[in-house]
């Protein structure tokens, strides 16, 4: 086979080489053919491309990014909902997730204790309220006025009555005696003055009789009866004076007696007023702990907000007092996530760094991401002292939430506690360069090491 070549000899030398293709095989003269120049090109190309790839490794920055996971928290504690007294559950009105207004019931507690309390209580109140005032009639005098509205006033108006009778019989009796010493008083006081009277004119027949027997136109027999009338006539005139002295002394004793017992009366009446209301007082203040212990066996929300846990409790379950059963966020709580920050990668992270948050439960490729800043950084290190990571160092950072603005997202999204995050927190740049390098760099710095 003949080799022809389609360049045209310019000097001698190559119609030589030309003259000499002719005798050697195809495999020579291939070999001895200039490149195309597309491969040239191709050459040049690779290797411009490869100069230009290292200038932009110099030149171009990628972001430095941690990597911390962690989940949502806010930053107002949560609330506890627990039952004052242990009780028996008998419904759960909620589930985790749901929302709450405030004075919304979150569980109902047996009634049963508390009912029976304030009812007992009530009553007593009630008949206390009924007593004193039957009291305050019988110390002002006036009649019992019973309130239509109290089952008791019925009791205390027949009370009223009784003691009113009693009262009346008692001052009745003592108006009695005081009549009939009186009586005797003024019975008394009539016979002394007829006495005295009679003890006048029996001094003047003495007198008479004396004169008589020294004119001896009398006997002394009539003289010494005058005077034995007299005598006695002074002395039921004695007797008649320490009766009604007697009398006297016994009436002012009853009247004194009487107002005694007046007077004890009204003392006992105030004191029985002072018991009553002490007694109302006291049952007053346990009547309002017992409507208040009755108020709690509704648990409520106390402000608007989103139930985070339910403790697992059934219907019909005892509930021990002071036992955690609801947990709850109020709604216009502010929220932040709390990420755990690898050790080693604690001294690259500064307060103020950009976060981007992506949530575990709405992949970020579909719904996107948050955004936030790094607020606070713990100033020691915690270590893991469970699971897999057991022993692993970490700082805990706390990354307030800027902007969470998810797409494609249900119409009741909200962000809530506990939620699990990843958190890319944004802590400069380097070059590409550097990236390919720093770990090459790391590598040749420990292997040229002395044990």
């Amino acid at each position: 086979m003949k080799l022809i070549n389609r360049k045209t000899p310019k000097n001698e030398d190559a119609e030589s080489d030309s003259a000499i293709g002719y005798f050697q095989s195809q495999t020579a003269a291939i070999t001895e053919a200039r490149d195309p120049g597309f491969a040239r090109a191709a050459v040049v190309m690779f290797a411009v491309m490869v100069v230009a790839a290292i200038a932009l490794a110099a030149i171009l920055r990628l972001e430095r990014v941690v990597v911390a996971r962690g989940m949502v928290v806010s930053e107002t504690p949560t609330i506890v909902v627990q039952p004052l007294e242990t009780s028996v559950v008998s419904s759960i009105e909620v589930r985790p997730g749901d929302i709450v207004a405030k004075g919304d019931v979150l569980a109902r507690l047996d009634p049963t204790i508390t009912d029976a309390d304030v009812d007992s209580l009530q009553r007593r109140d009630a008949s206390l309220d009924a007593e004193i005032a039957r009291l305050n009639a019988e110390i002002a005098g006036i009649a019992y006025d019973p309130d239509a509205d109290n089952e008791f006033s019925q009791l205390q108006t027949a009370v009223f009555k009784h003691r009113a009778a009693e009262f009346k019989a008692s001052m009745a009796t003592y108006e009695q005696k005081i009549a009939a010493t009186s009586s005797d008083l003024q019975r008394s006081r009539n016979e002394s003055a007829l006495l005295s009277e009679r003890n006048e004119l029996l001094g003047e027949v003495v007198d008479m009789r004396a004169k008589l027997e020294r004119t001896s136109a009398g006997s002394r027999l009539n003289s010494i009866q005058a005077i034995d009338d007299r005598l006695s006539v002074e002395r039921s005139l004695a007797e008649s004076q320490g009766i009604a002295i007697t009398a006297s002394h016994q009436l002012e004793a009853l009247k004194a007696e009487r107002e005694t017992f007046e007077e004890k009366w009204r003392a006992d009446t105030v004191d029985q007023l002072l018991a009553a209301r002490q007694t109302k007082n006291e049952v007053s203040e346990q009547l309002a702990k017992a409507t208040y212990r009755h108020s709690l066996v509704a648990l409520r929300a106390v402000s608007d907000a989103v139930v985070l846990e339910v403790a697992p409790v059934s219907v019909g379950s005892v509930i021990q007092s002071a036992r955690e059963i609801f947990r709850l966020v109020p709604v216009d709580a502010e929220l932040e996530l709390e990420v755990d920050i690898n050790g080693a990668d604690q001294g690259f992270v500064a307060v103020g760094d950009k976060v981007e948050i992506k949530f575990d439960a709405y992949p970020f490729n579909e719904h996107g991401t948050a955004q936030g800043v790094v607020r606070n950084i713990s100033q020691d290190s915690f270590t893991r002292t469970e699971g897999p990571r057991s022993g692993e160092v970490y700082y805990r950072a706390r990354v307030a939430i800027d902007k969470a603005e998810l797409r494609d997202v249900p119409a009741d999204f909200r962000v809530i506690p506990g939620m699990p995050v990843t958190a890319d927190i944004v802590v400069g740049d380097r070059s590409i360069l550097a990236s390919l390098t720093g770990g090459l760099a790391d590598a040749f710095s420990s292997a040229l090491r002395e044990p």
